[in-house]
């Protein structure tokens, strides 16, 4: 919460005019709810391999995705082996 405290105040210092407190107030809360909807949308982003030449660069054959579904599979397959073993 610090991170997005200080981008709150970096943007009040560059976007607001205003010192009126209700109008600060409002603003720090819509620019939090701002930021903390733009880390919704991230929370689901996985960087494979920061040697990707670009951002964007996406491929379900690349060796840093398989190895990733390839570790998920195993976790999900154990999970399963110990729920069945429950019953």
């Amino acid at each position: 919460m610090e991170v997005i405290e200080q981008l709150i105040t970096e943007d009040q210092d560059y976007y607001l005019d205003s010192q009126h407190p209700p109008t600060v107030k409002e603003f720090r809360r819509k620019r939090k709810e701002y930021y903390l909807e733009l880390l919704q949308e991230a929370a689901n982003v996985t960087l494979l391999d920061e040697s990707i030449s670009g951002p964007f660069e996406h491929s379900f054959d690349s060796e840093c995705y398989q190895i990733k579904v390839k570790e998920q599979l195993k976790k999900y397959k154990n999970w399963q082996s110990l729920n069945d073993a429950k019953k």
